[in-house]
């Protein structure tokens, strides 16, 4: 009896040693996937901001254009109507 009780404990250590095993190698493939999807997420971030960014550019440099061309138009009836004041005195 004896016996069988020593080998009942030693197989119940053996799977409690089994089972922290486990127990520490999930926590690790835990922590590991964990670390994998943040570095994902900022990566998917970076590339959301460097798009806005681009986008936000593109579209301050068209507003630029189209103010410069206002401007030139304005500039040149400007430019008209000083120089048609100034033939007609």
């Amino acid at each position: 009896a004896k016996a069988a009780l020593e080998k009942y404990q030693a197989q119940l250590a053996s799977a409690r040693d089994e089972a922290a095993q486990i127990r520490d190698d999930a926590k690790s493939q835990g922590a590991q996937i964990i670390a994998e999807m943040r570095a994902n997420a900022q990566e998917e971030a970076d590339r959301i901001t460097e798009r806005a960014n681009a986008q936000i550019q593109a579209e301050r440099d068209q507003a630029v254009r189209e103010v410069r061309a206002e401007i030139g138009g304005l500039a040149t009836t400007l430019a008209s109507r000083i120089v048609g004041e100034s033939l007609q005195d």
